[in-house]
């Protein structure tokens, strides 16, 4: 099976960084084909860091670029879906980490923003391709003051998920009122692989 996997993977944080790895080292483990789909959003490219921060975030992408497949960058919608499509990936894996999170106050955080998908959903040369989440988080988003709008878009991109588990209460019980579907709670979903690697925190 080839996997693509879609998560905060280069960001200058460590935990970021981990979680990526973790689930990138147990899908190779089960003799998966898998990458990481570097999705790198135009404002992060156009972001001015100060010196001592731009070496600290060059320092965690080098890290992912020795250690995991990188598929080509992706800057927008668009890219996103032109790569896969290349790739031809069976299962797009999403998460684990706060892929949830909705503030609309901020370009990363907007709904709707990769993570949720919609660019594969509404894509017909993708209509093949699962699209799962592993261990995702919300990160306390309050999604019942968000407008009927949006609650509607999240309660219909949910119901497309091949498979749903998040690692939090919040993120379960509030994907379960918006859809009335039961989410898998799996807490300790990224914490099993990190064991492996011998990583305690």
């Amino acid at each position: 099976m080839k996997v693509g996997i879609l998560t905060f993977h280069s960001v200058p944080n460590f935990g970021a960084n981990l979680q990526a790895y973790a689930t990138y080292c147990a899908l190779m483990e089960l003799n998966c084909e898998v990458k990481i789909i570097d999705y790198f959003p135009e404002h992060f490219e156009n972001q001015k860091f100060e010196l001592q921060c731009q070496s600290q975030f060059q320092a965690h992408r080098d890290f992912i670029i020795r250690n995991t497949t990188l598929t080509e960058r992706c800057r927008n919608d668009k890219e996103l879906v032109a790569t896969c499509i290349q790739e031809s990936f069976d299962h797009i894996l999403i998460g684990s980490d706060a892929v949830f999170l909705v503030n609309n106050k901020h370009p990363f955080w907007k709904y709707p923003n990769p993570f949720w998908a919609n660019w594969i959903f509404s894509n017909q040369e993708l209509k093949d391709t699962k699209v799962s989440t592993l261990s995702a988080s919300s990160m306390g988003t309050l999604f019942y003051f968000l407008n009927s709008e949006i609650k509607q878009s999240i309660k219909e991109n949910l119901k497309k998920f091949y498979s749903i588990t998040v690692r939090d209460s919040w993120t379960k019980k509030s994907f379960e009122r918006l859809t009335k579907i039961e989410s898998r709670l799996i807490s300790a979903q990224i914490l099993l692989p990190l064991l492996k690697l011998g990583i305690f925190y």
